[in-house]
């Protein structure tokens, strides 16, 4: 036998030596707390694992009671109008990027054939396309037409090589952001009727 055999051999053996000792150590484990049954006054408040278990009551009166949006938004003294339009396009791209994810995502593509379609429609140039088409389609409030400039003007300039559609795009992401933070605060509907524009018209155009 060579010395590359016995070697391997004799590490085999010293593994499996140590896995029957850990076996054998988690069965007693297992035993011992098996011990402890439903109808025992303490199984309610002893966790194995040494810390203390809560009741059911505690766990409920524990856990925040906000809603699905109330979790994803932003606080309720959050004054949207206050908000600069950096901090509002900040908000409306996670929106925007989560809608385009939930409307490809099924039928199911390889990730990079995913990846691909999500940068396809989240590029600045189809977002200023997008938003074009939603101020012929979609009937604009005046504080929301407000809204868009603020977005545009406070976009800066920077060296881009397509700075018009940059400053679209985030002029869009700013309408976003500003009526899905209000629509919250307010109850209303009216970030889910944008939405529905935009997801109904995406890769229509």
């Amino acid at each position: 036998m060579t010395l590359y055999k016995i070697v391997a051999f004799a590490l085999f053996a010293v593994c499996n030596a140590f896995s029957t000792i850990n076996f054998k150590k988690g069965n007693s484990v297992l035993n011992e707390h098996s011990r402890i049954q439903p109808s025992d006054p303490s199984y309610d408040d002893v966790n194995p694992s040494g810390g203390q278990l809560l009741s059911e009551e505690e766990q409920t009166t524990n856990i925040p009671n906000f809603s699905l949006l109330g979790l994803l938004s932003p606080a309720e003294d959050c004054k949207a109008d206050q908000m600069g339009a950096s901090a509002l396009a900040y908000i409306g791209d996670v929106v925007y990027e989560l809608l385009v994810r939930s409307k490809i995502v099924w039928p199911e593509l390889r990730t990079a054939d995913l990846q691909t379609k999500v940068v396809s429609l989240v590029r600045a140039e189809y977002q200023a396309e997008l938003l074009a088409r939603l101020k012929e389609d979609f009937p604009l409030t005046q504080n929301e037409l407000n809204v868009l400039r603020r977005g545009r003007n406070g976009s800066g300039r920077g060296n881009r090589r397509n700075a018009a559609a940059y400053n679209d795009a985030t002029s869009f992401e700013t309408l976003l952001g500003y009526v899905y933070i209000t629509s919250h605060q307010q109850n209303d509907d009216r970030c889910a009727m944008l939405l529905n524009w935009v997801y109904k018209n995406l890769e229509e155009m």
